[in-house]
């Protein structure tokens, strides 16, 4: 999956320090060739992204969860602006260089050309969006050492942050008229159920495995694990943190249709396929227990 790049948010939000998701400095690229300048832009977005750095096998990064906040869209977008204009304005030296220009040019230009239509922030589906991997980045770190265990725990700790960032930046994007079809949100408040709840939630079976461990470090495994899937002792999922407001109109169903899993009253008409800032917000949904948001329309 190729990385996600995003600009400032253009309306405010609480300050960083409330996401607790330490900022990335992004350093500014130096003029190189145009192998030089995308491996540059790896290097540099893995550390900006330490999910992504995860997915693509990017290793030095797997302590620390990615910045989903306004801010840290910001950061990506401004690096990849950087980075675009350094291959554009590169000479490619032979055709394999002309070849990845010409790609390096698609990729990261389409995904600025998402964040510039600010649908980068408002991501949020029942597949492939933040929410997955934040949860999904786990099954790829190792898990079998003493060390390994405590790179997971550090991530862990950082998973109620991240959250917290996701959510303001779902805000801004339904702030702004770009909110999920109200389906896709009702799935991920349901997906987001299933990973907390149950016999044994998706966190606490994770630390579980930390077979040998010292029991100091179990102990911060099992207190992230508590605080990822947003409990409490002696409470279920807790649904009072902020989240993303999303239409009550359906952008996907047909015209004039009840969306069906969407509750009583809910439809789509033909001319309102997309939603926006006209839609009626007013419902509230489903807590996404298992991240620690709660997707809430009004």
């Amino acid at each position: 999956m190729p990385p996600r790049v995003s600009d400032q948010a253009s309306a405010p939000v609480e300050p960083a320090a409330r996401w607790s998701v330490p900022p990335v400095a992004c350093p500014v690229m130096t003029s190189n060739g145009v192998h030089a300048s995308s491996d540059a832009y790896v290097r540099e977005y893995a550390a900006a992204d330490p999910i992504g750095a995860t997915f693509m096998g990017v290793g030095g990064h797997d302590d620390r969860m990615t910045d989903y906040s306004p801010d840290g869209f910001a950061d990506r977008a401004r690096l990849a602006r950087s980075a675009l204009a350094q291959v554009r304005s590169a000479q490619p030296r032979d055709d394999t260089e002309a070849v990845a220009a010409d790609v390096f040019t698609e990729r990261i230009g389409l995904d600025l050309e998402i964040h510039d239509a600010g649908l980068d922030m408002a991501a949020l589906n029942m597949i492939a969006s933040p929410v997955q991997d934040v949860r999904m980045v786990f099954d790829l770190m190792p898990t079998a050492t003493t060390q390994d265990w405590e790179v997971v725990a550090r991530r862990l700790a950082g998973v109620p942050g991240a959250l917290a960032g996701l959510s303001a930046s779902l805000r801004v994007a339904s702030d702004a008229g770009n909110s999920a079809a109200l389906r896709q949100v009702r799935r991920v408040a349901a997906q987001c159920e299933t990973w907390s709840g149950g016999v044994q939630p998706f966190f606490d079976a994770l630390v579980a495995g930390a077979d040998g461990v010292p029991d100091s470090l179990r102990a911060d495994l099992q207190e992230g694990a508590v605080a990822a899937s947003a409990r409490r002792p002696g409470r279920g999922g807790h649904r009072d943190a902020p989240g993303a407001a999303d239409p009550e109109r359906d952008g996907v169903s047909r015209g004039g249709a009840v969306d069906a899993g969407a509750g009583p009253g809910v439809h789509a008409d033909a001319d309102d396929r997309r939603p926006g800032p006209r839609a009626r917000r007013d419902r509230s949904l489903p807590g996404l227990a298992g991240s620690g948001t709660l997707l809430q329309a009004g």
